[in-house]
């Protein structure tokens, strides 16, 4: 405890030493500066004569009241004048006075008073900060080390455990059980296993649990063997410890619910000693007061709330969960071609995100991923697609440059052709079916995904130019302008307008996000998803920016949605492609400048696709 000292008269500062004695330690205070907190501050006001205490006191002196603040009691130190100002002095708040010449059980009586208010103020200020931190906390496991730590602390024990309570039944005999879900050793540290036990009279945590009481005990091994309950030695055998004192709460919700209890083992003089020895044991370890439990019932109660917060930020998290996975299987049901693609672009967007988290690489120094930045990708990889719960599933799992009807018609067209020829008499039959066939093949093959040869445009390019006569006078092309269009487009199996209604899936899976109340941390999910798709030369879609105005989130993304889309096993529209195949198209768009080269470099070095690999 720090006491401190305020006054002119060297008398009366030698006589406070020296009744003192070395069991404290006090410091002169010669300005504002000086003044510590949580601290006992004696104010020398003996010179004065009448109840004007202020006439003696430092100008730079905050007021009594004032220094409540900072946990400082002021006690004054009086003379002769003590009648005419101790009422006044009491009523100005200072904590107490104390006559000189001192009286020294007086003078130790005050002090002892004074500490014992400093101390429990500071207790309430831990224990509203421990309140504020608890609060913050939304981490089951951290949350129970937080809250043994701070039980520690308060009370300075060598150790301590948590039981929750759960939803399962002994079906042996039907009792309750709970969980030991966490412990703390000074001594022995963290060793410990999580186990299920049921909830009676027989264990002091259940016993606490099944009643409701506390239990506070000096030595765990002299407990009465006519009490219900009893200690388990085994923890103590297997690691060579010695429990002794032990103090077990139950923990109440709001509800005057108990969730289940806070233990304490082996209260400690000083917190900062290893039980590692009998010796140390015998003579380190006390009991613990009713102070301490009142404390421990306290920070049990706020425990209690953080408790039920976490677990229900547990619950929606796994309702948010489970949202997303349908959202992902409402896609994959309408697309089965894809079914896994927007998992593995999760999978391998959020594993390029912790290898950056863990390079050394100059390109990624100013470059870290929190946890909260790791699931906002990971979620905006699972709906990137989303978009496409709109799209007509016929364009979705389009293999052919044509719809089977569209052939249909176009065949419907050539016997019309040939029956034509037939009627016309200027070519035999076999010219004519020759005539017939190599159409219908020139068709057959310019419909299959690819580029083509100059003789089949040239076929199709005739066959566009030929005219027929239906049955209901009207002349129609063998193959008309969309057809042609469609069959002539060497870009996979969609036609140019076909192509942008699957790139709309994009500005509807944003449009989608964004309706979605994003929690703090996660609010860039819409946006990581609807960046995917755009280049860094300005090239991409939906909106064509470039470089540094897309997200880094989403330029990872980019590289992994590429390449589960190249490698990924055979589509409608493609075949599977090999690993270095698809390497060689990557690079080729990072030296284009279309992707992130320092991305992709870390991508192939660190093998970071091996981890989708048995999921192609």
């Amino acid at each position: 405890m720090n006491i401190l000292y305020y006054g002119t008269n060297n008398t009366i500062k030698k006589e406070l030493l020296s009744t003192i004695g070395s069991t404290y330690q006090v410091k002169d205070i010669q300005s504002h500066d000086d003044i510590i907190d949580d601290s006992i501050l004696f104010v020398d006001v003996s010179s004065i004569e009448n109840s004007n205490w202020g006439s003696a006191w430092a100008d730079f002196l905050p007021s009594p009241l004032k220094l409540l603040i900072n946990n400082v009691r002021v006690i004054a130190i009086t003379g002769n004048n003590t009648d005419s100002i101790a009422l006044q002095l009491l009523n100005d708040d200072f904590f107490d006075y104390v006559r000189y010449p001192f009286n020294s059980p007086r003078l130790q009586a005050s002090i002892i008073n004074a500490q014992r208010t400093i101390n429990n103020e500071i207790e309430l200020k831990s224990l509203y900060t421990i309140g504020i931190n608890l609060s913050s906390e939304s981490n089951l496991d951290t949350l129970l080390r937080n809250i043994l730590n701070a039980a520690m602390d308060l009370t300075n024990s060598d150790g301590g455990s948590i039981y929750l309570l759960t939803d399962d039944i002994n079906p042996e005999t039907d009792e309750r059980m709970m969980q030991f879900e966490h412990s703390i050793s000074d001594t022995l540290g963290e060793i410990y296993s999580k186990f299920k036990m049921p909830i009676n009279d027989k264990s002091l945590a259940g016993f606490v649990v099944h009643t409701g009481k506390s239990l506070n005990i000096e030595d765990v091994y002299t407990i009465p063997e006519n009490l219900p309950y009893g200690f388990n030695s085994s923890f103590d055998i297997k690691n060579g410890y010695r429990t002794k004192s032990m103090l077990v709460v139950p923990m109440i919700n709001h509800k005057q619910k108990i969730i289940g209890a806070l233990q304490l083992i082996n209260r400690k003089k000083d917190r900062e000693i290893k039980l590692d020895s009998l010796e140390k044991i015998n003579t380190s370890v006390i009991d613990f007061d009713h102070k301490c439990e009142l404390l421990i019932r306290s920070l049990g109660s706020q425990a209690t709330i953080s408790i039920e917060t976490s677990g229900l930020y547990r619950e929606l998290h796994m309702l948010f969960e489970s949202f997303m996975t349908a959202s992902v299987n409402a896609v994959e049901s309408r697309d089965p071609s894809t079914a896994g693609h927007s998992r593995r672009v999760s999978k391998l967007s959020v594993a390029i995100a912790n290898h950056i988290n863990m390079s050394d690489s100059p390109a990624f120094q100013n470059i870290h991923f929190s946890i909260e930045d790791l699931l906002a990708i990971k979620y905006a990889g699972l709906l990137h697609d989303f978009g496409k719960i709109g799209i007509n599933e016929k364009i979705l799992l389009k293999a052919k440059k044509l719809f089977d009807e569209e052939i249909h018609i176009i065949n419907s067209r050539l016997e019309i052709f040939q029956y034509t020829l037939y009627f016309e008499g200027n070519k035999t039959l076999n010219n004519i079916f020759d005539t017939v066939h190599e159409y219908r093949d020139a068709i057959m093959i310019a419909n299959e995904p690819g580029k083509l040869t100059e003789k089949i445009i040239d076929i199709l390019e005739t066959e566009h130019k030929t005219f027929i006569k239906t049955l209901d006078e009207r002349e129609e092309k063998i193959i008309n302008d969309l057809e042609y269009n469609k069959l002539v487009n060497s870009r996979g199996s969609l036609s140019a307008e076909e192509y942008k209604i699957i790139q709309s899936h994009v500005e509807h899976s944003y449009n989608f996000l964004k309706l979605i109340q994003w929690p703090t941390g996660l609010e860039k999910v819409p946006d990581i998803a609807r960046y995917h798709h755009e280049k860094l030369d300005g090239s991409g879609y939906p909106t064509g920016i470039k470089s540094d105005k897309i997200p880094f989130e989403s330029q990872i993304m980019c590289i992994a949605d590429i390449f589960d889309a190249l490698i990924a096993s055979d589509r409608p529209y493609k075949t599977k492609m090999t690993i270095e195949k698809a390497f060689d198209i990557l690079d080729d768009e990072a030296k284009q400048g279309k992707i992130n080269q320092n991305i992709l470099d870390l991508f192939f070095e660190e093998k970071i696709y091996e981890i989708i690999m048995e999921q192609i």
